[in-house]
């Protein structure tokens, strides 16, 4: 019961970091540019690989339930600053 608890409770906590990752990628690739959603993909799976592999060693097998996360967050971060420098570019035009 206790593994059926954090495989759905863990991603769940963090999904409204994806909702807003998936909302500003889409935001941007709507304005046209492709570099950004491009770059979030690479950095989220670098996330991804460096998560796995410290994770363990540092949580135990738990650990691994915050891998999502700890792709989610930083790439969320990378994609609203790409949305903010995106917009001040459109505001200024």
């Amino acid at each position: 019961m206790g593994r059926l608890i954090y495989n759905l409770l863990m991603p769940a906590v963090f999904l409204a970091f994806l909702y807003l990752l998936c909302e500003h990628r889409a935001a941007i690739q709507g304005m046209g540019n492709a570099l950004y959603p491009m770059l979030s993909g690479f950095s989220e799976l670098a996330m991804r690989v460096v998560a796995c592999l410290l994770f363990p060693m540092l949580l135990g097998r738990e650990g691994l339930y915050f891998v999502d996360a700890a792709a989610w967050i930083p790439t969320m971060l990378l994609m609203i600053v790409g949305f903010l420098w995106l917009s001040l570019e459109f505001i200024t035009l």
